[in-house]
């Protein structure tokens, strides 16, 4: 601008006021939050449509497992009145638990791509043997000639049998005996299998049989015996043990992990045996076998940090990188008395902001760490040689591409902490403070802010 050039005088007021400048760098934060939003959407869209994918994915391969079971179940005959006034013979079914249930499995594991979004699969093997008492048909207040012994049946419980691999069956007295699928309402699960056992009303006996099982995400185990013990191992290094029960041993590392389950049945919410009626009454209760599945124990096995979430976590210090730069160029302006337009301003923020929404893309194509030091190097470059053209310094751009170096790096190593990231978030806006501290105690704030006219 001509030194003799006419000014008005809102612009030399904007120019001049240092109290002015302060306030509309804070209303161009506010406006700058408004495509920080808009990326926070679009990051949120991408999730909703990997979730979709990976449900996909889950539904052709199998879902989320819960194994409930076996159980033994009686049928016996109870008296029902008839259209006439009659007593008819109808059946009602009697469930009775394991002493011991014992699963010893090994998991493997497989990455399944579908487009941009990777998921993990599981498939389970698994040795399971359940050891039965005699029945107390006392406790459910049952008669013993109403019984019918040799139509018991030996069920269990699964939460998807698509993803059943191999033909469920168990070796009896020398013979093969086939699960049929289908629970038929002899059960407190909805899907599942029996297998015909006849029984008598001495019966102890231990079930022992092989399991191949498909799923995705949460692999879990319901403890219907009075001890329940279950051993899992997998090559899979980054398990997340979850449900109402943590291993009583385990061992992770990179190599994968090792886990091991002992749960009494005082540790859970539902009997060790019932009847159709009790059945009916929980229906109108709330099922305690099934309530929230309180007593589920078992391992989710998934990617620890996808991109959507090392990106979400870094979107939220999307305001922290905002009002450092725009304050470090503040300070060049008024330090260096070079005075610098809310459109330049506004450009520095948008570039910032960019830096978001090139992350979300690049992480997508070549992972999260190779995605933020291709957009950090973008960025500042960018914003390094714009501040040397508007404050006409060399040094002032490399200065500003030094801030945004540290503040970027900073920002990786914060992420990557999960105990102590709000801790060292926090020192590291001390000394932050302090240093702006520093570099303002010589600045006149009741003076105007330098105007170039006059250089």
């Amino acid at each position: 601008m001509s030194q003799n050039a006419p000014q008005h005088p809102v612009a030399r007021w904007l120019r001049t006021s240092v109290g002015l400048k302060i306030f509309v760098l804070g209303f161009l934060l506010l406006v700058l939050l408004i495509p920080v939003q808009m990326i926070k959407s679009l990051l949120r869209e991408r999730k909703n449509a990997r979730g979709g994918v990976l449900d996909e994915i889950a539904a052709k391969w199998g879902a989320p497992q819960t194994w409930t079971g076996p159980w033994l179940t009686v049928p016996y005959s109870v008296g029902v009145p008839g259209p006439r006034g009659e007593t008819l013979v109808g059946t009602a079914h009697a469930a009775f638990l394991p002493e011991t249930l014992t699963i010893d499995g090994d998991v493997a594991t497989e990455k399944r791509r579908r487009g941009l979004y990777e998921t993990i699969v599981y498939s389970l093997k698994a040795d399971v043997a359940a050891t039965f008492g005699p029945p107390h048909i006392g406790a459910l207040g049952l008669a013993e000639d109403r019984m019918r012994w040799k139509e018991a049946r030996l069920c269990l419980g699964l939460s998807d049998v698509k993803g059943v691999r191999s033909v469920l069956s168990l070796k009896r007295g020398g013979a093969v005996v086939v699960f049929e699928p289908g629970i038929h309402g002899l059960g407190p699960v909805v899907s599942g299998a029996c297998a015909p056992v006849p029984l008598t009303a001495k019966s102890s006996e231990t079930f022992s049989f092989p399991v191949h099982l498909n799923g995705s995400g949460f692999l879990g185990f319901s403890p219907v015996g009075k001890t329940n013990d279950v051993r899992l191992r997998s090559a899979w290094p980054s398990p997340s043990f979850q449900g109402a029960f943590l291993p009583v041993e385990r061992a992770v590392g990179p190599s994968g992990f090792s886990a091991g389950w002992s749960v009494l049945h005082f540790n859970r919410n539902f009997p060790q045996q019932w009847t159709t009626k009790d059945l009916e009454q929980w229906a109108g209760l709330g099922n305690p076998f099934q309530a929230g599945d309180g007593s589920v124990f078992g391992v989710r096995l998934e990617i620890p940090v996808d991109q959507y979430q090392s990106t979400e976590r870094a979107s939220k210090y999307a305001v922290l990188i905002l009002m450092v730069t725009l304050f470090s160029a503040f300070v060049m302006e008024v330090v260096g008395r070079r005075p610098a337009h809310p459109v330049q301003y506004l450009l520095i923020g948008l570039a910032l902001v960019f830096f978001f929404s090139l992350l979300l893309a690049l992480s997508e194509k070549i992972g999260f760490a190779g995605a933020y030091v291709s957009a950090a190097v973008s960025v500042v470059a960018m914003i390094g040689f714009y501040a040397r053209a508007v404050f006409a310094s060399v040094k002032s751009g490399a200065v500003m591409a030094g801030v945004l170096s540290v503040l970027y790096a900073f920002l990786y190593v914060l992420l990557q902490m999960e105990d102590n990231a709000f801790l060292v978030g926090n020192l590291a806006l001390g000394v932050l403070l302090g240093v702006s501290m520093v570099l303002t105690r010589r600045v006149d704030w009741f003076r105007s802010a330098p105007d170039s006219d006059a250089n």
